[in-house]
């Protein structure tokens, strides 16, 4: 899948907490960061499920794109 498909496809996230999780957990480490960013937007959805916090902390502290760090800070700023 194109990378602009795929970041729409993350954004949109699943019901299935768990599927949605896994998959939108790997999403982080992909090699686009639109992709990546999508990830984010997919995951607000699911921040009370097991290490989704943790995960997008890190990304906010380490993504090397400024656009995907606030993406993630923003994401937690609800919950913080």
């Amino acid at each position: 899948m194109p990378p602009a498909e795929l970041t729409f496809a993350a954004a949109l996230g699943d019901s299935q907490t768990t599927l949605a999780c896994s998959c939108l957990l790997r999403l982080l480490a992909h090699k686009e960061p639109v992709v990546r960013e999508g990830a984010i937007y997919g995951l607000q959805g699911h921040l009370r499920s097991p290490g989704v916090k943790e995960r997008l902390a890190r990304v906010a502290e380490s993504d090397p794109r400024e656009g995907v760090r606030l993406a993630a800070q923003d994401s937690l700023d609800p919950v913080l």
